[in-house]
């Protein structure tokens, strides 16, 4: 299953809490290699996108993002 989600943002990060009500600093999502304005858009093959975002997942982990010019998409897969 892959599931991705778009918006505009530049980097994804934070803090989380937990049911304790404890803060924890987060990480950024993972990302592929960029290509400058293009961004991922060169990895993901025009007529097989979602088997290029399985590869992705495979590599990157069960949630990653990419970035092309249309914005950001966070693609959660499992």
């Amino acid at each position: 299953i892959i599931m991705a989600m778009k918006g505009k943002c530049s980097q994804i990060e934070g803090i989380s809490y937990g049911k304790d009500g404890s803060m924890k600093e987060t990480s950024p999502i993972p990302q592929p290699k960029t290509y400058g304005p293009l961004g991922n858009l060169p990895l993901i093959d025009k007529d097989k996108p979602t088997l290029s975002l399985i590869k992705l997942a495979e590599e990157q982990g069960p949630i990653f993002q990419i970035h092309t010019p249309a914005g950001t998409t966070i693609v959660v897969s499992g």
